[in-house]
């Protein structure tokens, strides 16, 4: 048996230290053929040892350039050194020398989804899963990426085969979250019933509440959260659902109790990630749920002390202030953001918030720029048309909702309409559009006062 034979056996067996010492014993060999750089590079990797991994595999491939397995390997030490733009230069490498792994195009998506490039990291996982339909890893893998894309009904198929195979709880349980995700309460429902495994079962209790919230029985879903609880879970989304259902509830005290807990979680987390974007925006999210807005606020302006230079917080922080009809703070921060962060986003806040607040000629100015742009859009042609209406423009208004009204239907609009049509004295079509929209929900008392004046002066024109 040749050095190589009895090395691998080493490695079959296990004895990565014994196969590790035997090996250096042939470095005298090392420059013969790619075998023992290769391998010592690998064993480093095994061994967590990433420097002296990249050491001995960029010294085999100065010597060995067209050993793609080397190559190959380099990457994976690329990866686990979390310098992933050179580990994919390594598998394309490897790729391009004809070796071509379904563990390779696994490591490629590692280094995609890493870089936060979602769809290069799937289509890398589906390269695998050819290969090797049946790997629960890759699987799941891929069924993660899909939850990551918001593509949950596939990502509850992925899952549902990973199951097929596995039998275990967890795929289960996550095939039942993807369903939850994906709004089918029911299904997801009965799927976390079915998942019998002890160590799963506050998950199972928390996302069965989830589900019967999302299903508007509220004193079900309180029930499992509240078990959820007794069971141990104790984290931010146990405690936004419990305020959420409280809140439904009417009983806004004992929600912004649980919102409160929850953020003081997060605070937590605050002190110990670098990167805390994240984290800024589902707290602001869950702030927006309380009753008392000083959390909010609070939260807000420490956002801005740290991410104030980013448009996502900026734009965060506008909406917010715009929510609470603090329309003056909102404008300001809209319109003091360079414009190499500016979008269209901000124009939509922007003329919102101007028109609520009587400056209509700069609502217009913004609401045509929007308009040039995205000209099917009902919202900005039902705002144009509400700010023209508060000027007496009452004909170039009508033909804004009915812009807006053939694009499609819609209660708000067909009132505006019938408002414009009663000021210009067309009191039938008036009547026509303020009664649709009341067979189409709107119930505001002023649709029934300007009804009854459009039936009242009909009266008079026929007499």
């Amino acid at each position: 048996m040749d050095y190589k034979e009895h090395f691998h056996s080493l490695i079959d067996e296990g004895n990565f230290e014994e196969a590790f010492a035997y090996l250096k014993k042939f470095s005298g060999y090392a420059y013969e053929d790619p075998f023992y750089f290769a391998n010592m590079g690998w064993l480093y990797n095994q061994f967590h040892e990433y420097e002296q991994a990249k050491s001995c595999l960029l010294t085999g491939l100065r010597l060995f350039a067209q050993d793609g397995w080397m190559c190959a390997q380099l990457g994976c030490t690329y990866n686990r050194c979390m310098e992933y733009e050179l580990a994919l230069n390594c598998f394309e490498q490897a790729l391009v020398l004809d070796f071509d792994e379904p563990w390779l195009h696994y490591e490629m998506c590692v280094a995609y989804r890493e870089l936060d490039q979602p769809q290069n990291a799937y289509e890398e996982i589906q390269n695998a899963l050819l290969e090797v339909p049946e790997h629960c890893g890759y699987l799941e893998e891929c069924g993660d990426l899909l939850i990551a894309m918001e593509r949950h009904a596939q990502a509850a198929e992925v899952f549902e085969q990973a199951f097929s195979i596995s039998g275990e709880p967890y795929d289960q349980m996550m095939m039942a979250e993807c369903m939850e995700k994906d709004g089918r309460y029911e299904a997801a429902l009965s799927l976390y019933a079915q998942v019998k495994d002890e160590a799963l079962q506050r998950d199972v209790a928390l996302h069965s509440g989830i589900c019967l919230f999302g299903m508007e029985k509220d004193a079900e879903a309180l029930e499992q959260l509240e078990r959820s609880r007794q069971l141990g879970r104790d984290d931010t989304l146990l405690y936004q659902y419990l305020g959420r259902v409280w809140l439904r509830l009417g009983k806004e005290e004992t929600a912004d109790a649980y919102f409160l807990r929850a953020l003081h979680y997060y605070e937590r987390a605050l002190e110990i990630n670098e990167d805390r974007r994240w984290l800024y925006q589902e707290m602001i999210a869950l702030a927006r749920y309380m009753h008392d807005h000083q959390p909010l606020y609070d939260l807000l302006e420490q956002g801005l002390k740290e991410y104030g230079d980013e448009a996502w917080m900026r734009y965060q922080a506008a909406h917010a202030f715009s929510d609470d009809e603090r329309y003056e703070r909102s404008i300001a921060l809209i319109q003091d953001t360079p414009a190499a962060l500016y979008s269209s986003e901000f124009d939509y806040l922007l003329a919102h918030d101007l028109g609520r607040i009587d400056r209509r000629s700069e609502a217009i100015a913004v609401l045509e720029k929007l308009r040039q742009q995205y000209p099917q859009d009902t919202w900005v042609l039902c705002e144009y048309g509400w700010n023209l209406s508060a000027l007496d423009h009452f004909d170039q208004a009508a033909e804004l909702f009915r812009s807006a009204l053939a694009i499609e239907p819609d209660a708000y609009c067909e009132a505006m309409l019938g408002w414009c049509l009663y000021h210009l004295e067309a009191y039938a079509e008036a009547e026509t559009h303020l009664r649709t929209s009341q067979e189409m929900g709107l119930r505001d008392s002023w649709v029934d006062q300007v009804r009854n004046d459009c039936a009242n002066r009909q009266l008079v024109e026929e007499h």
